[in-house]
């Protein structure tokens, strides 16, 4: 059985059904199995499996503690959880994290004058460690990689020098990915890997020949295989441990 779901823009009404609907810019699926979908401009969208329908969640970018929008944008938005139930949302307004028992957003951006540097510019990924840290990329040519807090303090940016600058296509990162022996990759806009070593808090750019290109995504299986999603190549399998 196949179902649709559609969000119409609200004030919008005898014009092309085509502009009429909101465009879908996120999809994720929550711990407890419920789907959460970002709709361009105007907020959030939150399955509820028992009456099957949305509940919107409302963007309002002039009030502290809720959902905050770039508007008049079209942009890709990154949404994930922690093991608190906490829901990360990557966007170009910076990190916004929303609790739902709460029902109360918090908004991490920019600050220099209070020491939170986190880059200027859209969130692409996010990866919690072990210790409660969380690893977060930036798709932007001085983005990197950036460590947190389990509450998104600042810790640490990453980049890595080229040319005497860290404003190079290695620095503007797709995704992350922790392999089994706890290095971090970070494919890149250059068509390489970042890979962070956290223990010697040490990062390369390694070029490959035979991955070489943009690597969407990463994730492995539960075995030894990696499996990539890959700009030209399609869908790559690698085996680690005959790497």
């Amino acid at each position: 059985k196949l179902e649709q779901f559609s969000f119409q823009k609200p004030g919008y009404k005898n014009i092309n059904p085509e502009q009429q609907m909101e465009v879908i810019t996120g999809l994720s699926c929550l711990q407890d199995g419920n789907i959460i979908v970002a709709l361009s401009g105007r907020g959030l969208a939150i399955y509820k499996p028992a009456i099957n329908k949305f509940f919107i969640v409302i963007a309002d970018n002039t009030k502290p503690y809720t959902y905050h929008v770039t508007e008049n944008v079209f942009e890709s938005v990154c949404i994930a959880q922690n093991r608190k139930k906490d829901i990360f949302i990557g966007s170009g307004k910076g990190l916004s994290i929303y609790s739902p028992e709460k029902h109360f957003f918090q908004t991490h951006k920019r600050d220099v004058g209070n020491g939170d540097l986190f880059p200027l510019s859209p969130a692409s990924d996010f990866l919690q460690l072990q210790n409660g840290d969380v690893l977060v990329s930036f798709y932007y040519l001085n983005g990197g990689i950036v460590k947190a807090d389990n509450n998104l303090h600042f810790k640490k940016h990453y980049l890595v020098l080229k040319n005497r600058t860290v404003n190079n296509g290695s620095n503007q990162v797709w995704n992350l990915f922790k392999d089994n022996k706890g290095i971090i990759w970070g494919p890149n806009q250059y068509n390489s890997i970042l890979k962070l070593n956290l223990a010697t808090e040490n990062m390369i750019d390694e070029e490959d020949s035979i991955l070489s290109g943009p690597i969407i995504m990463i994730k492995q299986d539960s075995g030894s295989f990696i499996w990539m999603g890959h700009w030209r190549k399609g869908l790559v399998k690698m085996n680690v441990d005959t790497k």
